[in-house]
């Protein structure tokens, strides 16, 4: 298999956001990684929900049905 670079996307130039999530995610598994599989398993669906959670509770507390960046820019481009 070869990659072509003319069957990517121009747009995007830089896969920053993605690796800073994936190093982000590998650090919070890992006194998990060298654990059994199972243990592995219950630990990252633990991780996942308790960041679900915490990210809900966060939303609850927005003004808007938007977050306070986009708004804010959203009201920026109304004036």
């Amino acid at each position: 298999m070869q990659w072509c670079r003319s069957h990517f996307k121009t747009h995007s130039k830089c896969d920053i956001l993605l690796n800073n999530m994936c190093e982000a995610f590998n650090k919070s598994i890992l006194d998990a990684r060298d654990k059994h599989i199972i243990t592995l398993l219950e630990r990252i669906k633990y991780y996942i929900m308790l960041l679900m959670a915490t990210r809900r509770e966060t939303m609850e507390k927005w003004a808007h049905d938007v977050g306070p960046r986009v708004f804010a820019t959203l009201e920026k481009l109304k004036k």
